[in-house]
């Protein structure tokens, strides 16, 4: 990442992957397979990194090193070698967005924003910026609730995982744009997106602090879709008076409680699974 505000999660400048990935080794023939120890958020980051800069080549290790030594496979000490390279980037615009483009494409509906931050940071309760909440328009999918967790936090199943997405609307006829703060959470979506179906997809590494931050852009803190997992069996039908009925329904998905209706003026708040949409 380039550490320089206003987006320190934006690309390094060119010249310091070139020398990044010369002093690794690669070669545009090189087949890169990256795992890492926390679910695999950092090592899709270096992936994202080598696909904007133009490396197609590459392999995310599923569930990482939990799910290696899960299975007792082998590890060893020490350092590994390889002799420099010379290597030339060419950056593939069409897997980044900026600012510039999400504005643009606000309210597109060819387009998918994907928020994969946890429900506070989506709703606004928890935030890194001046101003909390998410892009309008925006739906929600915490990244962790695409891993197994009795898997080595593996993907889970592609079959639940299409379910998953397919009730927040995110298809593989739109494009998609994954977020979180500096897109690492984000960068683990898009390779999920990617292994299986999806064949549009960008990462946006610029939300905190530079969407927040910035006077000249919109936030929603109004619920558009989330996803929380729930308890079996568990309903509540429940009637507020209060403005806060974004934050109260995402309080009781997170406590596993499956919400039928919740009505609050001319809002109609609708659960199903688990996702809800907020709608005039």
């Amino acid at each position: 990442v380039s550490g320089e505000l206003p987006a320190p999660g934006r690309l390094p400048p060119v010249e310091r992957l070139i020398e990044a990935f010369s002093a690794m080794g690669l070669t545009p023939d090189t087949h890169v397979v990256v795992y890492d120890d926390e679910g695999g958020g950092r090592a899709s980051r270096l992936l994202w990194t080598l696909e904007a800069m133009g490396h197609t080549r590459f392999s995310l290790l599923n569930g990482g090193l939990h799910a290696w030594t899960l299975e007792r496979r082998p590890l060893q000490g020490g350092t590994e070698t390889r002799a420099r390279s010379q290597y030339q980037v060419q950056r593939r615009e069409t897997v980044i967005a900026d600012k510039t483009y999400i504005l643009k494409h606000l309210g597109d509906t060819a387009v998918v924003l994907l928020d994969t931050r946890t429900v506070d940071e989506y709703l606004g309760s928890k935030r890194f910026a001046e101003r909390g909440g998410h892009i309008p328009g925006a739906v929600n999918l915490d990244w962790m609730q695409t891993m197994d967790r009795n898997r080595g936090l593996r993907f889970k199943p592609a079959k639940e995982l299409r379910a998953m997405l397919t009730s927040l609307g995110v298809t593989p006829d739109k494009e998609v744009v994954c977020y979180c703060q500096s897109h690492h959470r984000s960068a683990h979506s898009c390779m999920l997106l990617k292994s299986p179906w999806f064949e549009r997809v960008r990462g946006y590494p610029g939300l905190c602090p530079e969407w927040g931050n910035s006077p000249d852009t919109p936030v929603g803190q109004t619920p558009t879709t989330l996803r929380q997992p729930l308890a079996a069996g568990r309903v509540a039908a429940v009637m507020v008076t209060t403005p806060a009925i974004g934050v109260l329904a995402a309080r009781l998905l997170a406590q596993g409680i499956d919400i039928a209706h919740v009505h609050h003026g001319r809002h109609l708040l609708h659960a199903g699974v688990g996702a809800f949409g907020l709608r005039d």
